[in-house]
């Protein structure tokens, strides 16, 4: 099982009463990498369908996977809006796995920035339970870090280049968005 789509689904996806698991992403380069993922849940007759949604101007996969919506949910990410509803169950996880999870979920909901010279990754999310455990997860990790509330979101922060670095290397980040972190990291 590949821990980084179930982070994913639960930033950037959702279960439809169906059972078709949608995911949406402005940048369609990063759509095609998790239709990758997505797609060792096909069956010969479900297959992931991928479009551009005009009316949220974000490119969307799908598929419709019950054995997929049963592991979504035996992990914490329940049908419909779920943003104040995940409570990940993360007892049995391995090291590999939270560390996949996790980067799914940075990957979703989080982003990179240069404060005044130092590299600093930020997550944030409406749900403080969600933020907790990731935060939990970080600490297990051995990733120092910082947790805020802001706006109304909880969220949390990796500051500096030792912290960035070690987080970096730990977290198997997808997202071509990252790509410009990792060169300025390597000098």
């Amino acid at each position: 099982m590949e821990y980084w789509i179930i982070g994913l689904i639960a930033g950037d996806g959702h279960i439809e009463k169906s059972n078709r698991v949608v995911i949406s992403s402005k940048l369609e380069e990063f759509i095609d990498l998790s239709m990758e993922s997505l797609q060792k849940f096909e069956t010969k007759n479900r297959r992931v369908s991928k479009f551009f949604d005009k009316n949220a101007n974000v490119w969307k996969i799908s598929l419709k996977s019950d054995k997929l919506v049963k592991i979504l949910e035996s992990t914490g990410i329940p049908k419909g809006r779920k943003f104040d509803k995940i409570d990940l169950r993360l007892e049995n996880l391995n090291k590999e796995q939270r560390q996949e999870l996790v980067a799914g979920l940075i990957d979703a909901e989080g982003w990179y920035e240069n404060d005044k010279g130092s590299p600093r990754i930020r997550f944030k999310v409406k749900n403080e339970k969600l933020r907790n455990q990731l935060s939990g997860i970080l600490d297990y990790l051995g990733v120092n870090h910082a947790n805020f509330y802001k706006d109304e979101c909880f969220g949390l922060s990796i500051q500096g280049i030792n912290r960035v670095s070690k987080f970096m290397d730990l977290i198997p980040l997808k997202h071509p968005k990252w790509k410009n972190l990792t060169s300025a990291l390597r000098g």
